[in-house]
Parts: structure tokens; sequence; C-alpha cells
């Protein structure tokens, strides 16, 4: 193992979609900065994602400013990195149930920056029609933003190295005050950032932190491209698993136990310009970061669903995919710096993070360079009271 004699004012572990967004940030800010990722094609949650932009959803100030931001970002940014990322506007379907009280559930939209407008299932299905009339009985209908999660991603990292950053295929196995230490080298950096996800929490516990990090294993269809047409994101308006998440807590994360505390299935889909979709979810709450599902009984359970709902959809050509889903229960990202930890700094745990990572990183990086805004300070002390006693 050897120490690389360059020294950088940025070192990012984790090079998925909030690594990527925040080094080219760093970067085009004048910051000499790295990148670290173990895998040269990862499946993380950025690969295995919907690549949905909820820019209506917004609640808190906060939120609606960044939604605000994200939006305008999202218009000018295939122009700014010099690549397509497949990003427009479609609409949003969050269909209603049997059972489910449309009255009830628009109490969750009341705060949102745009309003959902509730429609019929006669006037749901005409929108759209792969949805199965009998399944459904009404939708909220809201515009929303779409981008390719692999073609934004490699925008951005090509970006980034156009300006003259580095990425390195390395594993990290340590961190140390302004060191990182991979399987092969030892990097020095004024600033080191976690940007791995679910990852991060076990980083963070070697050295005596103990985060509201936790994450969750989700299951869901990808398909071969289809002449079966989606014509929107179609999405469940009764979402369970935000409710799992809260009890996060609640669980015994260290526990070494191999069980699941909780699982749920949610059928939604949504189509990229190639003819291929992303189907349903099964989110599993395990303390195993290295949990291996049945994908097989997983796409059984998938498709059985999803038939349900979107019925020509069902037995397309595909096949199930898992990854690991970093959250922080509280609406709040982890953002800004670890407590009692010289120059480290996290940056993970976002819900919605395809809205809210590319406008927030660049809130960070202007924070790293002396310009601290608003936004940036509350996310920052609401990270700092998501560490626990360890």
């Amino acid at each position: 193992m050897s120490l690389i004699g360059k020294s950088y004012d940025c070192l990012l572990v984790g090079a998925g979609l909030t690594g990527a967004v925040l080094a080219y940030e760093l970067q085009k800010l004048g910051q000499r900065t790295l990148l670290l990722e173990k895998s040269p094609r990862p499946l993380n949650a950025t690969a295995l994602s919907y690549g949905g932009i909820p820019y209506w959803a917004g609640q808190s100030p906060w939120q609606k400013r960044l939604c605000q931001e994200s939006r305008l970002l999202f218009s000018q940014l295939d122009q700014e990195l010099g690549a397509g990322t497949e990003y427009r506007e479609l609409d949003l379907l969050l269909y209603l149930q049997p059972g489910d009280d449309p009255q009830i559930l628009a109490q969750n939209f009341q705060s949102c920056r745009m309003a959902p407008q509730f429609l019929d299932a006669e006037t749901s299905v005409e929108l759209e029609p792969q949805l199965n009339p009998g399944a459904i009985t009404g939708a909220f209908r809201v515009p929303h933003g779409h981008v390719h999660p692999g073609k934004l991603l490699n925008a951005y990292l090509g970006a980034f190295t156009r300006l003259g950053g580095e990425i390195v295929l390395e594993k990290v196995q340590s961190l140390a005050p302004k060191e990182v230490k991979t399987t092969q080298n030892v990097y020095r950096s004024e600033h080191v950032v976690l940007c791995n996800g679910a990852e991060a929490r076990g980083f963070l516990q070697s050295l005596g932190l103990n985060p509201a990090l936790y994450f969750s294993q989700a299951q869901l269809l990808k398909t071969a491209p289809t002449n079966e047409r989606l014509r929107t994101l179609a999405m469940p308006a009764r979402f369970g698993r935000l409710a799992l998440e809260a009890q996060a807590p609640q669980w015994d994360w260290d526990s070494q136990n191999p069980q699941t505390w909780a699982e749920i299935l949610e059928v939604g889909g949504v189509q990229f310009l190639d003819g291929s979709l992303c189907l349903g979810q099964i989110t599993q709450f395990t303390p195993r970061l290295n949990h291996r599902p049945d994908l097989a009984q997983a796409e059984r359970k998938l498709r059985s669903a999803v038939g349900a709902i979107l019925p020509n959809l069902a037995a397309l050509a595909g096949q199930a995919f898992n990854c690991s889903v970093a959250f922080n229960p509280s609406p709040y990202p982890l953002v800004g710096a670890a407590p009692g930890q010289e120059n480290l700094y996290l940056f993970t745990g976002f819900s919605s993070p395809f809205c809210y990572v590319p406008p927030l990183a660049r809130h960070f990086a202007q924070a790293l360079t002396g310009q601290i805004s608003q936004i940036y300070q509350e996310v920052e002390g609401k990270t700092r009271s998501a560490f626990h006693n360890s």
C-alpha cells in the first residue's frame, strides 16, 4: 500500500448520484476533487431508480425552495453538462384502490408546492389506458419531472472529469482525519465527504458515531424495451414505505439476527424513452446490509402485483434486481459536517434524491468554499441533531 503524494481539496466516497453531482459542483468551483468508487458498474439505488423528480411535492419552506431550484436547474442541465439526460415532464398519476378515501389522502397534499388534482376512475383510465379500471377508484394527477438515471449520472461524471476531476476505482477500507485508506492506496484531502449511502453508516460507527442513517433493501422489475406504452408515471396514492421508515429508530440495527422487520410491496411503473420500464417495488427492512434476497421469488411477487394494476405489463421480458437504499426518517437528508470529526462530511440519506440532490449539492459546494446559505445552515443543523450518543 502506498501513500499518494498528491493531496486534494475534497475527496468523495461513492460515485452514485450524490457523489457524482457533488463532485461536479465542487470541481466547478475550483476544488481539486477525487471521487472514489469501488465498482465500475455499481447496481446501486441510482442505477435501479425510477428517475422521478417530484418538484411539486415540497412542503416545508426549504423543500419548496429546493424544488423550485431543481425545476430550473433541470431545464438547463443538458446544456450545462454537455450531454443528454432525457429530462422531461410527464403526468404523475397517484392511483386510489378500493377502500382508499380521496378526502383523507388529499390532506397529505394540502401543504405541497403544487396540489394534485383528483380525477375519477374513468378519467384516470382515459389518461393512462394501462391502468386496470376494475382495480382503481380514481387518481391524483400532478406534473412531475423525469430523467434517465444512468444518463444523468454519466452526464455529471463526464462533466466532472472534463473539468479536471479524478475518478479512482478502489474500495475504501478506513477513514482518518484528512485521510482515506483504500485496498490499494492512502489518499490525503482537506475535506472527506461520505456519499456512499447505506455504507456510510458502518464508517461512521467505526469512528464512534451513531447516526440516524438507516437502509432498506429494494427489489424491482426492469424490462426490456417494448411496444407497450405507459403514458404516465403511475404510483399508489397511499404510500406505505414512508410510514415504515418512520419506525426505523425503534429497531435494533446492530442485531446479528438475520431477520426482516417489515416488508411492503407497492405497484408503480414508468417507461423510459427507449421503451424499457421499471415496475413495482418490494421494500424490506433488515439489519443485513449485504442481504441477498431470492430474486426469483421477488420477480414472481412483483409480476403478480403488477398484473392486478397494470395487467398488460406484467409478463414483459425482464428481471428483478436488488439494491440497498439509505434513508433518514426525518424529512431532512444527512448533509454537512459530522460532529466531532475534523473535516469529515456527509451527503446521503435523501428522500426524492433526483429532486433534492442537484440543488442542495450546489449549496454544499458553495458552503465549503465560504458562501453558506440559509438552506444549508438549516439542513446541516438538522444533521448534527441526527446523531445519537454512542
